[in-house]
């Protein structure tokens, strides 16, 4: 779980533009969309929150819209976040 200070939490475009920056940083490259990738960081959830941005560079569905179907994202949460 990370806490994130609320200047920050407030604007989830720019944080989304941060996760880019560093899986750049990772050496992510451009390549087929749900194709293998070195590096994947997304916005999964924050709090209980709803938040959908269309706009802008990043779209952003939170909470993660596909979130229920993927194991990877779902035994982490749990075990982080057991009551979400």
């Amino acid at each position: 779980e990370v806490e994130l200070s609320a200047p920050r939490a407030a604007d989830l475009g720019g944080l989304m533009a941060d996760l880019k920056s560093i899986e750049r940083d990772l050496g992510r490259v451009p390549g087929l969309r749900r194709g293998p990738r070195r590096v994947d960081l997304d916005i999964v959830a924050v709090g209980e929150e709803r938040v959908s941005l269309t706009g802008g560079e990043f779209p952003i569905e939170v909470p993660h819209e596909r979130m229920h179907e993927r194991d990877f994202v779902l035994y982490p949460m749990s075990e982080i976040c057991p009551d979400w």
